[in-house]
């Protein structure tokens, strides 16, 4: 607003040249200023450049392939920007995704955070990665990179914990499950389990949402998926006790 005030200001005084005002107005429309806050809340741990691998990388040639952005690193969480101060791009919750830390020998200054294991990134998260494994590559200087380590170590560390609290909520957690109708009841589109697209045949259940499933199959998402819902129309299917009365309805 203030950059447009004073390109209006200026077409009374200089009718020509204001145009680069006005680009300016709109650039900072388009990309907040860094005292709004947009990664959220928390102290900065560390803040500086990472290397991404761009989704078409298979078509580029290899210095177009990857990708340098703006990163910020705070509590349990990684966001990154095209530039320093600019409205952010991605924001990876390392809560929701257990990763590892590992060094690139041969590469100085350089190292990987990466899903743990065969994981993916979280299907959850904002950012591009989500259900793929592309690791993110950071580039530090001699003097930065023993305390970007380990801040990074550390907040991988403290969301692997709260993965694993999360994940023991989810086994404990009893499902909203009925048997499933008769086959004259079902759709065409229910003739087979979403999940392992198998016939729905032996024991089988119906979600609150109508959805069916083999119980095997929405049971181990409902484990292994962020939040126990439905695989199709992602509605919560877990039951929880009232306040009142204790008993049972659908969350």
């Amino acid at each position: 607003q203030i950059a447009t005030h004073i390109a209006a200001a200026c077409d009374c005084i200089f009718p020509v040249g204001t145009r680069g005002l006005r680009m300016f107005a709109a650039w900072w429309r388009a990309n907040p200023a860094a005292a709004d806050d947009p990664a959220g809340g928390g102290d900065v741990l560390c803040e500086g450049y990472l290397w991404i691998r761009r989704r078409d990388y298979v078509n580029l040639p290899q210095r177009l392939q990857w990708s340098r952005k703006y990163f910020t690193l705070r509590e349990r969480s990684l966001v990154w920007s095209k530039y320093k101060g600019w409205a952010p791009q991605a924001t990876v919750r390392l809560a929701d995704t257990p990763c590892e830390v590992v060094e690139l020998f041969g590469r100085s200054g350089q190292f990987q955070l990466r899903p743990q294991g065969r994981r993916p990134w979280s299907e959850g998260d904002p950012q591009p990665f989500r259900g793929l494994r592309c690791p993110l590559v950071f580039q530090a200087d001699a003097g930065e990179i023993t305390r970007w380590v380990a801040h990074l170590i550390q907040q991988v560390v403290e969301g692997r914990a709260q993965f694993e609290k999360a994940q023991e909520r989810r086994r404990q957690q009893t499902l909203e499950l009925r048997p499933m109708p008769s086959n004259d009841d079902l759709e065409t589109s229910s003739a087979c389990c979403p999940v392992c697209l198998e016939d729905l045949v032996g024991d089988c259940v119906q979600t609150a949402c109508g959805h069916c499933f083999h119980r095997g199959c929405i049971t181990q998402w409902a484990k292994e998926s962020l939040t126990a819902s439905c695989a199709l129309c992602r509605t919560p299917i877990s039951k929880v006790a009232c306040a009142e009365g204790g008993v049972g309805r659908v969350q």
